[in-house]
């Protein structure tokens, strides 16, 4: 499957895979981008405290931190908002409705 994701949606993506510990290759195994694209993700979301560094074995992975479960919740919630009602993309919302005195 080809489909172009936001960062955000990239993100949240991580974020579920990690759940309580997966190893690097793992990630980038199901997560479909390349290395170096994975490593600025996971250097982006360790900085921002989304993922937190564990020792699985004698391996290093990654978890959601609770952070994390809070970004995943807030995401949720936020696209569960914008998805329409015949399938599950997220699509931009068409059913808003400026009001009369801003539409001029």
């Amino acid at each position: 499957m080809n489909v172009k994701r936001d960062r955000l949606a990239i993100v949240a993506e991580v974020l579920e895979m990690a759940g309580t510990g997966v190893q690097k290759n793992r990630l980038l195994s199901a997560g479909g981008m390349s290395s170096d694209m994975l490593n600025r993700y996971l250097s982006l979301m360790t900085n921002a405290a989304l993922l937190e560094e564990v020792s699985l074995g004698n391996k290093v992975g990654f978890r959601t931190s609770p952070k994390g479960a809070e970004f995943l919740h807030f995401y949720y919630e936020i696209t569960s908002l914008i998805r329409t009602d015949n399938d599950n993309r997220i699509v931009a919302c068409k059913r808003i409705q400026l009001p009369t005195s801003l539409s001029s």
